[in-house]
């Protein structure tokens, strides 16, 4: 069995996690989905310093720079097809492991096929925005650096661009705000108001929480070698109508600006593939299509390529990594004078949250439109007449990160407002989690460091073209990693505490996932995973 250690690296991160993918690497072709146990969690962005990327870490981040957990139990949804899988790590060497894996996937079976429904399910801690004494003042949420801070570094991007030192950088800045929430709350109320493909929810213990609802996939490698990449590069509001709605999108399409910050971003991406994938292999299937979400239309493009045999998914996503999204190019230049114009680390923001499987595959988004929740007290005890006892939401500090690509056809004041605009769903969430819907949102949040209302800084591409042209404890472990406190990387002693993933309780395990991968609804198709093989426990059920 491991137990609680500590150790201390002396070689790369990614090298340490390919080994220990290595160590325990299954493979099959049984379930219709990638993932079949591995490592789950997020990469910050300072973990560039591990990338081959010479630019030392000018921040700390206030939260580990990498969080993965051994997921050696899974269960899997297909809500297409209705089916569930139980998926468990077991070491057919161990009778004991095996005997374990069994009882648990035998008892998750039963929970599924008749589960409890709650008489609260809204909210699983019994506190919901009705029972909370609402405040009746906005939510304001501080910018790190306010208006004319911003400003003043768009128009030092621009004067970089125009001296030819880059072609374009994704200047990003931080919004935070303080109150009493609940983020599974706030994750399940992103999932209604603003849906995307990449949300995830994580959470490691309680000191520690991640709501991401990102539209953007960084990097896939499936179980055949093939990664993918889909960059999001042109932003553009929802309009009130359908007619201005679809005028939107036509001229987030058309726009130039867009189209420069698309494309510029595809070489890029595909100079990062072209390194790990066979010569020959790299191509671009879909160029600039527009996706429409609750808030924002996007313009999304698609690179693949097939890796190297010599190419694991770490190596590629080490070798791509970070998103060339989120910095700019050409790449490496483009985060040394970013470096020098954001006044803070940028943290688990602009980074990816995903996993890598045992069997050589990972699926990574990119860390946009996401909420990171740390708590600063505990959970209060609240009594009154009609609730006699409740235990309300801890208080939590939300960081939220948010910015905007800058090419040479950048309007500074566009920019800034597109910078709200894609911040503005994650503050509407937070506002709707606390207080209930909000028919006004300029009158139940501000935003302090701008001039002017929420509700004003609305981004359109219609202004930017007349402006300017333009496992059980026993074997489960996690790691916390904090490059961004060291400057050379190449000489850096890394922490990597190993600890369970959750107690030993089944109960708990199930109610506190730390992860989900979200794809049903009942349960069907049972199956168990071993190192060697897989093994149907239970018999498929109508």
């Amino acid at each position: 069995k491991e137990t609680t250690t500590e150790r201390i690296l002396h070689e790369n991160f990614f090298e340490f996690l390919d080994s220990e993918i290595k160590r325990r690497k299954c493979f099959n072709d049984e379930f219709p989905f990638d993932f079949n146990c591995g490592f789950v969690g997020f990469i910050g962005y300072e973990m560039k310093s591990e990338c081959g990327v010479q630019i030392p870490n000018k921040f700390s981040s206030e939260t580990s720079d990498c969080r993965m957990i051994l997921a050696d139990r899974l269960i899997v949804f297909d809500h297409e097809k209705c089916e569930c899988y139980i998926l468990c790590l077991a070491n057919l060497s161990s009778e004991d492991s095996v005997s374990e894996s069994q009882l648990w996937i035998s008892s998750m079976s039963d929970r599924l096929s008749s589960p409890e429904v709650s008489k609260n399910s809204q909210c699983s801690s019994g506190w919901s925005p009705s029972q909370s004494s609402k405040s009746s003042d906005p939510i304001e949420f501080t910018l790190r650096q306010d208006e004319t801070q911003y400003s003043d570094a768009i128009r030092e991007c621009l004067r970089n661009i125009i001296e030819g030192e880059s072609y374009e950088l994704c200047l990003t800045t931080q919004l935070s705000t303080t109150l009493s929430i609940d983020p599974l709350n706030l994750y399940r109320e992103l999932r209604r108001s603003n849906p995307a493909p990449y949300s995830a929810y994580l959470r490691f213990g309680s000191d520690l929480s991640v709501v991401s609802c990102s539209p953007e996939r960084f990097l896939k490698v499936d179980r055949f070698g093939w990664a993918e990449c889909k960059p999001i590069k042109g932003t553009a509001r929802r309009g009130k109508t359908p007619e201005e709605d679809e005028e939107l999108r036509v001229k987030l399409e058309t726009g130039k600006k867009e189209f420069s910050e698309n494309l510029m971003i595809v070489d890029l991406m595909r100079n990062d593939l072209g390194k790990v994938c066979r010569v020959g292999s790299v191509s671009v299937p879909k160029l600039m299509v527009v996706e429409s979400y609750a808030t924002v239309h996007q313009l999304v493009s698609t690179v693949r390529g097939h890796l190297r045999e010599d190419v694991s998914a770490t190596a590629c996503l080490q070798s791509a990594f970070p998103p060339g999204s989120m910095t700019g190019a050409p790449k490496v230049r483009a985060m040394q004078i970013l470096e020098s114009l954001e006044n803070g680390p940028r943290g688990i923001y602009s980074g990816c949250i995903g996993y890598f499987g045992l069997n050589g595959t990972a699926d990574m988004n990119v860390v946009i439109r996401t909420a990171v929740c740390t708590p600063i007290q505990a959970s209060p005890i609240e009594e009154t007449d009609s609730v006699p006892s409740k235990q309300l939401p801890a208080k939590m500090r939300i960081q939220i990160g948010a910015g905007g690509a800058i090419v040479a056809l950048s309007d500074i004041d566009d920019e800034f407002n597109e910078m709200i605009l894609k911040a503005k769903a994650l503050m509407s969430g937070i506002v709707t989690t606390v207080n209930g819907p909000c028919q006004d949102f300029g009158q139940c949040a501000s935003v302090k460091g701008i001039s002017h209302s929420v509700n004003s800084a609305v981004y359109s591409p219609l202004r930017t073209q007349s402006s300017s042209s333009s496992s059980s404890s026993s074997s489960s472990s996690s790691a916390d990693y904090f490059p961004s406190q060291i400057s050379d990387s190449q000489s850096s002693n890394s922490r990597i505490s190993d600890s369970p993933l959750i107690n030993d309780s089944s109960e708990e395990r199930f109610d506190t996932e730390s992860f989900a991968i979200d794809v049903g609804s009942s349960a069907t198709n049972v199956n168990s995973i071993s190192n060697d093989c897989i093994q149907r426990i239970i018999p498929d059920r109508s």
